[in-house]
C-alpha cells in the first residue's frame, strides 16, 4: 500500500488510523530534553489561559443577561440638552489639547 499524505501535505504515515484517531487525555510522554522549569512555566501559562477564557465567557454572559433584562431596546431621546453641552465641552477640551 503506498504512503498517503494528509490534507496539509505533512509527512506521510504508514499508520492507516493516524488521521482519524482520537487523542487520549494525558497520554503524552514528556520530552526528556525539556527542563522541569520550562514544563512548570508552560503549565502555568495554560492554566492562566484557561482561567482568562472562563472569565471572559462569564463577563460575556453577564453582559448578555444585562442587555436581555434591560429596557428592551427603548432607546428614545429623553430630550435633555446635556448631550449638547457634553459635546461642546468635549470639543473645547480637544481644541485646547491640540494647541
Amino acid at each position: 500500500m503506498p504512503r498517503s499524505r494528509n490534507k496539509e501535505d505533512a509527512a506521510p504515515s504508514d499508520d492507516y488510523d493516524w488521521r482519524w484517531g482520537e487523542p487520549i487525555e494525558g497520554n503524552v510522554a514528556p520530552c526528556p530534553h525539556v527542563s522541569e522549569e520550562v514544563r512548570k512555566t508552560i503549565t502555568q501559562q495554560l492554566q492562566e489561559y484557561h482561567s482568562e477564557k472562563v472569565a471572559k465567557k462569564r463577563r460575556k454572559e453577564e453582559l448578555e443577561e444585562r442587555i436581555r433584562l434591560g429596557n428592551h431596546g427603548d432607546y428614545s431621546d429623553s430630550g435633555d440638552n446635556d448631550d449638547d453641552k457634553l459635546t461642546i465641552s468635549r470639543r473645547e477640551s480637544m481644541r485646547s489639547q491640540v494647541e
